[in-house]
């Protein structure tokens, strides 16, 4: 271009990569417009600008991803709640089968016993769903699938504590179950209630996931055997008030306190039973006679 410019066969031109305008003398202003216009053009085709962000004035609807988690938190809370259960009723029934209770009973009252077993196994089944929480929100964030939000840790940890909550209810009954019996085949029939009542629980959870705001919702978070799993459903999904909290934690917490009494009664009695199965009204009127 420069050649070209000094033998007078172009009046101006672009220099290597367009790093200036090569004239002989004087470059007109109509020439010189069009040359840094072109030069821009060059320059933009070389080095394109970076995308330019998008910011949002509103945040995104997160709601589908809540009810996922939700929906997974009733799930786990179910399978825990109902598991841990029917081991607890099935490993009364094998000591009483073994008659190692009555050994552990000399020494131990028997309220200390159920309180020990209880403990012992709900222990076992929170570091499961801890170790299950942890792994799953790994796994998710390094495949792309979960973002780690403040939403998934407030999940995990909503999952634990209603864990414990409702572990702590359903464990007494599970406990007077096995103490109604004595073979490992009779477990079935004495936990089939408590495992209809877990089933109709979880299945009423898709009614809170549909509409966690919505009356049937809010009323199941109130009673005590369908809250374990109804009220985290809703408090993932960020529609139930701090008062309704407070009012369905005290609700459970003071159905369990009431039925531990009743379990530990009924347990000490029924619990050095062999034989046939004791029946629940007659373990009831024998812990109170």
């Amino acid at each position: 271009m420069r050649k070209a410019v000094d033998d007078e066969q172009a009046d101006a031109g672009l220099a290597g990569d367009a790093g200036a305008i090569i004239v002989r003398k004087k470059l007109d202003d109509n020439l010189g417009n069009a040359l840094q216009q072109g030069s821009r053009l060059l320059r933009l085709e070389a080095q394109p600008p970076p995308p330019l962000p998008v910011r949002a004035l509103q945040p995104t609807d997160n709601s589908d991803d809540l009810q996922s988690i939700a929906f997974v938190a009733a799930l786990l809370l179910y399978f825990q709640l109902i598991g841990y259960g029917f081991w607890l009723a099935s490993g009364i029934v094998e000591e009483k089968a073994s008659r190692i209770v009555e050994v552990l009973l000399a020494t131990i009252r028997a309220r200390e016993l159920l309180a020990g077993k209880i403990v012992g196994i709900g222990i076992v089944g929170l570091m499961q769903l801890v170790v299950i929480g942890a792994g799953a929100t790994a796994l998710g964030v390094a495949t792309d699938q979960v973002d780690l939000t403040g939403d998934t840790v407030r999940a995990v940890g909503v999952v634990l504590a209603w864990f414990v909550l409702g572990y702590a209810f359903y464990a007494c009954l599970f406990a007077v179950a096995g103490a109604l019996v004595s073979r490992q085949e009779d477990v079935q029939n004495t936990t089939t209630p408590l495992s209809i009542v877990l089933f109709g629980s979880f299945m009423l959870s898709f009614a809170a996931l549909d509409d966690p705001a919505g009356g049937l919702a809010t009323a199941l978070s109130f009673v005590p055997p369908t809250a374990p799993i109804i009220a985290p459903v809703r408090l993932i999904a960020g529609e139930m008030p701090v008062e309704q909290i407070i009012g369905a934690v005290v609700v459970l917490l003071a159905s369990t306190a009431a039925l531990v009494a009743v379990a530990a009664r009924i347990y000490s009695h029924a619990v050095l039973r062999t034989g046939t199965r004791v029946k629940l009204l007659e373990a009831w009127r024998a812990a109170h006679s």
